[in-house]
């Protein structure tokens, strides 16, 4: 699709470039209709690539020094009552 500019929408279109590109993203409304301008740098930012299954885990803190061993006290007793 290709459009054609007059010199003040060129300017306003150049205008929220800039502002998305130096500023934050920026919305834009027509109607009910709301997209949003995001620099590219952006955009690969907050949709980055995300860690895999095997990743993920190895990511996580180091479970060294965690004691997981089991407790050998006896259960309590529990009164479920008849």
């Amino acid at each position: 699709m290709v459009l054609t500019l007059d010199e003040r929408d060129e300017h306003q279109l150049v205008l929220l470039f800039d502002s998305a590109l130096t500023r934050c993203p920026q919305l834009v409304t027509r109607g009910d209709d709301e997209v949003v301008v995001v620099s590219i740098a952006d955009c690969q930012r907050l949709g980055g690539k995300r860690p895999g299954f095997i990743e993920h885990p190895r990511s996580m803190p180091s479970a060294d020094g965690l004691d997981l061993t089991r407790d050998k006290s006896p259960m309590r007793d529990v009164d479920l009552g008849d």
